[in-house]
């Protein structure tokens, strides 16, 4: 509990933490001895978990995305039932938990402006790491792209997933041209919605990640709990 307590002061104290275990390790006797490719693995290895400490902090440092008592949805329906619920996101330094705010409506899925504000991908995987896979799997196999993520970050993805990931891109392609027909058309007729996309190309084969986000009104004039 005092841990807790203590993160909760300083979000990054965790990566303070590993950051010193790792200076400690490169100035130890075993490591001043050893050969560079050695210190090198090392440092890859705990290095990215410092990294991935630091985007928890960073996360956790955002909070929960509260934006006061309501939201009021694309529909105009004003969502008053807010519960804090958490998800977890592999990032290209590791997993990392996210907890969120969700404005809830009978049978209805939850809205959470702290994922529209990350613009979270709705699979666990950041965009990041389906960057890295959409390129890869435009050079090599599905086998050898799972094999060069977990070796450049540590984490392991199935095959399976990695081939829907790679499917996935291809579709959000198609999508991303569609969207831009509609956002056209949209402000033609004077249209206040917003679309953000982003798109990265890799060789003949453009990835393209679109996100379609509607403004989020909460009353200016309550607090929030």
């Amino acid at each position: 509990m005092e841990a807790q307590k203590q993160i909760e002061m300083n979000p990054f104290l965790d990566a303070d933490v590993a950051f010193a275990s790792m200076k400690e390790m490169l100035s130890s006797a075993s490591m001043l001895a050893a050969p560079h490719g050695d210190v090198e693995r090392r440092l890859a290895e705990e290095g990215r978990e410092v990294l991935r400490r630091l985007f928890q902090g960073h996360l956790g440092l955002r909070g929960p995305g509260d934006v006061g008592p309501a939201v009021t949805d694309a529909n105009g329906v004003v969502r008053t039932h807010r519960r804090v619920h958490e998800r977890g996101l592999t990032s290209i330094f590791g997993p990392v938990r996210v907890v969120h705010m969700g404005y809830q409506l009978a049978n209805s899925n939850s809205l959470y402006p702290l994922d529209a504000s990350l613009n979270l991908p709705r699979e666990s995987y950041s965009h990041g790491m389906r960057l890295i896979v959409a390129r890869q799997a435009s050079k090599v196999s599905f086998a050898e792209v799972s094999k060069t993520v977990e070796q450049f970050t540590g984490v392991r993805i199935p095959h399976r997933q990695i081939e829907d990931l790679a499917l996935r891109a291809s579709f959000d392609f198609d999508a991303f041209y569609e969207e831009r027909q509609r956002a056209a058309h949209a402000a033609a007729d004077g249209a206040t919605d917003t679309a953000t996309a982003t798109a990265t190309a890799t060789g003949n084969a453009p990835i393209v990640v679109v996100r379609s986000l509607r403004k989020i009104n909460v009353p200016f004039s309550s607090g929030k709990n």
